[in-house]
C-alpha cells in the first residue's frame, strides 16, 4: 500500500502569514479588548433599574463620569471600564445610611427625605414640606458588575472566536 501525499504550499504561505501577522493580531487584539469592555458596559447597564440616570449614563461609552480605557499591544489586552460616579461604588456594594457625613460640618446628620406617603407607600417629592426621617440600616448594593460578569464572559468567548476566524481569513 503507498500513501501519497501532496502539499499545495499551504504551510508555506501559513509560515509566511503567521511571519508578517504580528500587526494584525495586535490589532485583532485591540478590537477583542475594546468590544469585550462596551458588551460588559451594557452588560452592567442592564442590571440598572433606571435607564436615564446619572449612573446610567456613566455605564455608557462616551458618557459623562465613563472609564472606559483600552491597552493591548506585544500579546496582551487589557480593558479597564466602570463609573466615577460617586455613587456606584455604593450602589454596587451597599451602604450604611447613617455613615454620611457632613462636609460642612463634619457631623453625620439625620437624613432626611422629602415626600409623603402611608404605611409602607412613599412617594419622593423634593420640594414637599413633609417627609421622612431615615434609620441608621444598611442598604444592601446591587451586584450590578457581578450580576453581569456570567453574560460578560459568554461575550468575551463570542467576540473572540468572531475575531480570531476574521483574522485567520484576512492572513491565509
Amino acid at each position: 500500500m503507498i500513501v501519497k501525499i501532496t502539499l499545495d504550499g499551504g504551510i508555506d504561505r501559513f509560515i509566511s502569514g503567521a511571519k508578517g501577522s504580528t500587526p494584525a493580531v495586535d490589532d485583532m487584539e485591540d478590537r477583542i479588548a475594546r468590544q469585550s469592555g462596551i458588551a460588559g458596559l451594557e452588560n452592567v447597564a442592564s442590571n440598572i433599574h433606571s435607564r436615564s440616570g446619572r449612573l446610567a449614563q456613566s455605564y455608557t461609552v462616551g458618557g459623562t463620569e465613563n472609564i472606559f480605557d483600552v491597552q493591548s499591544g506585544g500579546g496582551h489586552a487589557v480593558v479597564r471600564y466602570g463609573s466615577n460616579c460617586p455613587y456606584a461604588v455604593p450602589m454596587e456594594e451597599g451602604y450604611n445610611q447613617s455613615n454620611r457625613v457632613s462636609k460642612a460640618t463634619g457631623r453625620k446628620p439625620s437624613l432626611w427625605v422629602p415626600g409623603s406617603g402611608s404605611g409602607s407607600n412613599f412617594s419622593y417629592n423634593p420640594g414637599a414640606k413633609t417627609g421622612m426621617k431615615l434609620s441608621g440600616r444598611f442598604v444592601p448594593g446591587q451586584h450590578m458588575f457581578e450580576k453581569s460578569l456570567p453574560d460578560t464572559q459568554e461575550d468575551v468567548k463570542k467576540i473572540a472566536k468572531a475575531e480570531i476566524e476574521r483574522l485567520f481569513k484576512a492572513l491565509f
